[in-house]
C-alpha cells in the first residue's frame, strides 16, 4: 500500500531516496546470505561491453558517427575510473539497480521499495546513478545529487573515492539506458525517452571528456 513520493518536490524525493538506499546498503554490507545469491552482475563489461545485458549502446536511437567516436574515446576512461573503486564488499555488493522515486511506496511513516527486477551486484554508488535515470541532463541534477547524499549520510557514509566517482556512474547509466532504449524500442517508456536523448547524451559526454579526458 502507498503512493510514490510527490514528484513536484524532487529534492525531497531524492533526499528520501538517499536515506532508503543507505538502509539497504547497510543491510547488504552487514549481511551474510544463508545461501548463494544468483543475480545479475552489473560490472563495466555487462553494462557497456559488446555483450551487455541490455544490448549495444551503439544501437541506441539517433546514434551518429560523431557521437559514437566520442563515446569510444570515453569508454576507457569510464572503465578505468569505475574499476579503480575496487570490489571490496563495502563498495561493491547487492544493489537495487533501479531505485528511482517511482519505485518507492510511501504510506504514513512507512516506506516500501518495489521492483527488484534489475537487482544484482554492482558498485553501491551505482544506485545513485540509477535514481537519475532518464533525467541525467536536467539542470537540477546537482541539487538532486546533493539531496540524495544528504539523506544517505544520515544512515551510512560513502568514501571520498565513491563520491568522486558519481559523474562516472551517472554517465555509465546513461549509456546503459541508451542500449536499453534501443533494445526495447517497442515499449512506450523507450519511445517517450527517445526525443532529445542523443543530443543530451552527446552534451554529457563532451562535458565529461573536458574534465577527465
Amino acid at each position: 500500500h502507498g503512493t510514490e513520493p510527490d514528484e513536484t518536490n524532487r529534492v525531497a524525493a531524492f533526499e528520501l531516496l538517499g536515506e532508503v538506499t543507505a538502509h539497504l546498503h547497510k543491510h547488504v554490507v552487514d549481511w551474510t546470505p544463508p545461501r548463494p545469491v544468483s543475480r545479475f552482475r552489473w560490472d563495466f563489461d555487462n553494462m557497456l561491453g559488446p555483450d551487455g545485458y541490455w544490448g549495444r549502446w551503439q544501437d541506441g536511437p539517433d546514434m551518429t558517427p560523431e557521437i559514437e567516436q566520442q563515446i569510444n574515446r570515453l569508454l576507457p576512461i569510464l572503465r578505468r575510473r569505475a574499476t579503480a573503486l575496487g570490489y571490496a564488499p563495502d563498495r561493491f555488493g547487492l544493489v537495487h539497480a533501479d531505485l528511482r522515486a517511482a519505485n518507492l511506496l510511501v504510506k504514513d511513516n512507512t516506506v516500501a521499495v518495489i521492483d527488484f527486477d534489475d537487482c544484482g551486484t554492482s558498485w553501491l554508488i551505482y544506485d545513485l546513478a540509477s535514481a537519475l535515470s532518464f533525467i541525467e541532463a536536467h539542470p537540477d541534477v546537482p541539487a538532486y545529487v546533493e539531496a540524495w547524499l544528504r539523506g544517505y549520510s544520515r544512515i551510512r557514509q560513502l568514501s571520498n573515492e565513491e563520491i568522486a566517482g558519481i559523474d562516472t556512474f551517472i554517465l555509465m547509466r546513461r549509456l546503459l539506458l541508451w542500449a536499453w532504449i534501443g533494445s526495447h524500442a517497442d515499449t512506450v517508456q523507450a519511445q517517450s525517452a527517445i526525443p532529445g536523448y542523443a543530443a543530451d547524451t552527446a552534451l554529457l559526454v563532451e562535458r565529461y571528456l573536458s574534465r577527465f579526458g
